[in-house]
């Protein structure tokens, strides 16, 4: 207990330590912290749609008809007819076999990367990639190899570098 509350300190003491903040109000991209009108670039509301009056009466009628919640996993107790109309009609949009969508971007990079990448597999990534492309890659349990943010020439230098190409599928391994 005492080392948690040293690190609590030390993180303090160099200004590292970090709160949630109470949001009392939200409008137009518009958030208000302790009394504070602030300009919301965190959100991930892009097109201040979770305000707009379609939106809002289209989610109250979806929760009357369906309830709040799936309540598992789609694969193990089936999802509703309304989420796979979307799926088929944005495949449909994109002219696509097929979509799938995540209700967040943190369970899509998860979902993407730990499908896509394998043990077998060398992810080369940004330093200043989000913390979710790191979760999918490691859950994927891929080789990782990260280069310094935007540093084209370290990363055509770790795409190229000291790796033995695989015989049977061509792809460079360690």
């Amino acid at each position: 207990m005492l080392k948690i509350k040293e690190k609590l300190n030390n993180y303090r003491e160099k200004c590292l330590l970090r709160t949630r903040q109470v949001i009392t109000r939200r409008h137009q991209g518009e958030i208000e912290i302790a009394g504070k009108t602030c300009v919301n670039f965190a959100s991930n509301d892009y097109l201040g749609l979770a305000e707009h009056p379609r939106v809002k009466q289209a989610a109250s009628l979806g929760i009357s008809h369906y309830g709040f919640g799936s309540g598992s996993s789609p694969l193990v107790s089936g999802f509703y007819q309304p989420q796979q109309d979307l799926e088929k009609n944005w495949a449909e949009f994109l002219n696509r076999e097929a979509a799938l969508f995540f209700n967040s971007g943190y369970l899509a990079n998860l979902g993407v990367l730990s499908t896509l990448a394998s043990r077998d597999s060398l992810v080369i990534s940004d330093k200043h990639c989000h913390a979710s492309l790191l979760d999918g890659i490691q859950l994927s349990r891929a080789k990782h190899d990260r280069y310094p943010h935007q540093n084209l020439a370290k990363l055509e230098k770790n795409a190229g570098g000291d790796h033995e190409i695989c015989p049977s599928c061509d792809r460079k391994r360690f």
